[in-house]
C-alpha cells in the first residue's frame, strides 16, 4: 500500500512538472484558440504528409523565401521585439528552426523547434487551425541568454489543385488574430527569470497581439469599422517609435549568411 502511495506521489509532482513546462499565457492562447465556435478536433495523422514550412514564413520578400519576419512585445513595458526564423521539415511533425531575434540593439542568434500538437477544422468554412509549439534557444555564450517557449497558432488551407498548404487571408481581416501568433515565454538560462513575449506577423491593423488590450488605442465614435488597432503614445517609447503599420526594418538583412 505504501508503494503504491509513493508512485501516485511521484506520478503527481512528474505531472505538475511537465505541465509547468508550458508558459500559462501559452495555455491560456490554445484554450483562447480551440474555444472558437466553428471548430471540431480532426485526426492529425490525415495532415500531417503536408509540408508546412512555407506557412511559417509570410514570403514577405519572394515567393519561395524560407525566412519569416516578426513583431511583437517582450515583458511588462510591452518593448518591441523582433524575430527573423526559417523552418524546415524535419520530421512530420517537427520544423527545424533557425534564425535571430533583436531586442532593442540586442541581436541573438536562436535555433530550436516548432512541434506540432493539434489540428481544427472548421464545420461552416473549408479552413483548418493548427496549433504547435515552439523552443527557440539562445546559444548561452552571454551572460542573460535565455530561450524563447511557448504556444503558436496558424489558420490554413489546403489547395485542391497541387495538394499544398496556404495561410487563409481574409481581406475583411478576419481570423488575422488567430493567424501566426505565437504567445509564451522568453526564460533566461539558470534563473527563475521570465517574461511574457507575444509576437506575430503583425501587431497592429486588423489584428491585435491576444492578452494586449491594453496595449492599443481605444477606437473613436466616428472611427468607421473599429477594426483597425493601432498602439498607445505611452508605449510608443518602447521602442516603437518609427513603426507604422506593418512596416518591417531589414536589420536581418546580412545575418542570413551567418546559417549558410
Amino acid at each position: 500500500m505504501r508503494y503504491k502511495y509513493l508512485i501516485l506521489i511521484a506520478f503527481f509532482i512528474v505531472s505538475i512538472k511537465i505541465r509547468s513546462q508550458v508558459p500559462i499565457i501559452a495555455t491560456a492562447w490554445k484554450d483562447q484558440v480551440t474555444s472558437y465556435e466553428e471548430l471540431v478536433p480532426i485526426d492529425k495523422n490525415n495532415f500531417l504528409q503536408y509540408d508546412y514550412s512555407s506557412i511559417f514564413s509570410n514570403q514577405n520578400r519572394f515567393k519561395g523565401d524560407l525566412w519569416s519576419s516578426y513583431i511583437g512585445v517582450f515583458g511588462p513595458k510591452n518593448t518591441r521585439i523582433e524575430f527573423h526564423l526559417q523552418a524546415i521539415k524535419s520530421t512530420d511533425e517537427t520544423y527545424q528552426i533557425k534564425g535571430f531575434s533583436k531586442l532593442g540593439k540586442n541581436i541573438r542568434s536562436l535555433e530550436g523547434l516548432f512541434k506540432i500538437k493539434n489540428f481544427f477544422k472548421s464545420e461552416n468554412r473549408d479552413i483548418c487551425f493548427m496549433l504547435f509549439e515552439y523552443n527557440l534557444k539562445e546559444p548561452g555564450d552571454r551572460n542573460g541568454d535565455g530561450y524563447f517557449t511557448g504556444i503558436g497558432s496558424i489558420v490554413f488551407q489546403v489547395s485542391d489543385n497541387d495538394n499544398t498548404v496556404n495561410i487563409f487571408w481574409a481581406a475583411s481581416g478576419e481570423l488575422r488574430k488567430y493567424n501566426n501568433v505565437f504567445a509564451g515565454t522568453w526564460n533566461r538560462y539558470n534563473s527563475k527569470v521570465s517574461r511574457e513575449c507575444v509576437f506575430s506577423f503583425s501587431p497592429t491593423g486588423f489584428a491585435q497581439l491576444p492578452f494586449r488590450e491594453y496595449f492599443y488605442k481605444e477606437f473613436e465614435e466616428d472611427d468607421e469599422c473599429k477594426c483597425n488597432y493601432d498602439i498607445k503614445e505611452e508605449f510608443m517609447k518602447y521602442g516603437w517609435e518609427g513603426y507604422y503599420g506593418g512596416s518591417k526594418d531589414d536589420w536581418w538583412y546580412d545575418l542570413e549568411v551567418f546559417f549558410e
